[in-house]
């Protein structure tokens, strides 16, 4: 009797997580997502992907782990920003543009070239630059331009030793640029995880249901069903206790 009771419990429980399961992301490239999943096995969260047509993969955790999945990606720089190319900026098939236009999408490219080099240091989760140059009454730039980089970096590493060689790497990047034209703020990024939750013990379900009925909704009809037995078998094995039954 207890050999299957515990057999019942293993089941439920197995029910109950897999009845959880939420999308993490959608609409993810392959590569990407592998780097995704390793780090939240590393992290010890559960996860799987699910490869969809034109090979782009979504992923799925446990929804108790929804935002500690999030929190270890977003504290990783995942998912990664899309960023235009030299394709998307000057397609083959494009009508001829005005050289302001040109000087425009240039600006923008060199911009994202930047930022996609500072989003490649350790630590980095999110980079922005914005370049910004005078022009005269025909559009053509005067005087030197100048640059604002925002870094949003992870407060596991100490990227303020890093700000020479990021104003080193803009200064680099933009011609005639002065290094007192480039300003550089960076902001370590706040830890937003979740505690593990507590469990509940089996014969306290029917209770954590009616105290709790907005996470009960939640849960999918399996889950429910499950938590209802389990309750029943919690409920039932005390009962055969005060009887002295076994």
């Amino acid at each position: 009797m207890t050999s299957l009771k515990s057999t019942g419990l293993a089941a439920l429980a197995a029910l109950l997580l897999a009845g959880c399961k939420i999308t993490l992301y959608s609409n993810v490239g392959e590569a990407e997502a592998n780097q995704m999943l390793a780090l939240l096995m590393l992290r010890d969260i559960p996860a799987e992907k699910v490869v969809e047509k034109g090979g782009v993969v979504t992923l799925r955790v446990e929804k108790g782990e929804f935002i500690n999945a999030v929190e270890v990606l977003r504290q990783n720089g995942f998912p990664q920003n899309k960023r235009l190319g030299m394709g998307d900026l000057f397609p083959s098939n494009q009508l001829v543009t005005s050289p302001a236009q040109e000087r425009a999408k240039m600006q923008l490219l060199k911009e994202q070239q930047l930022e996609a080099m500072i989003a490649a240091m350790d630590g980095v989760i999110e980079a922005r630059v914005s370049i910004a140059q005078k022009v005269d009454d025909n559009g053509k730039p005067t005087g030197a331009p100048s640059a604002a980089v925002f870094i949003k970096y992870s407060p596991q590493f100490n990227l303020g030793n890093q700000e020479v060689q990021i104003r080193s790497l803009v200064r680099d990047g933009i011609p005639d640029i002065t290094s007192d034209q480039i300003s550089v703020v960076m902001q370590a990024a706040d830890y937003r995880y979740r505690a593990a939750a507590q469990e509940v013990p089996a014969a306290g379900w029917t209770r954590w249901i009616q105290e709790r009925p907005a996470e009960a909704a939640g849960l999918s009809a399996a889950a429910v069903v499950g938590l209802a037995m389990l309750a029943w078998l919690g409920t039932a094995t005390m009962r055969r206790r005060r009887t002295g039954h076994a």
